[in-house]
């Protein structure tokens, strides 16, 4: 299995998945990407969303947001 510095783009990529899916009504899409980022996201939760390191772009902090109040 790949170390968890090699997965956060996947963390990444389903947050502008699930935002895309978000702007276009699909919610049901984006009911499973949410569950499919909650799943992944304990192994990367250490590393930073951004490449740039600044923290969460804003996109990616409303999802980190709902996820948060999931628990």
């Amino acid at each position: 299995m790949a170390h968890s510095q090699d997965l956060g783009w996947i963390v990444d990529a389903l947050i502008d998945l699930n935002t895309y899916c978000e702007r276009e009504g699909l919610e049901d899409i984006s009911d499973h990407l949410i569950e499919a980022i909650e799943s992944i996201a304990p192994s990367v939760r250490n590393l930073p969303a951004t490449v740039s390191h600044t923290g969460p772009a804003p996109e990616h902090q409303k999802v980190l947001e709902v996820l948060e109040q999931r628990g």
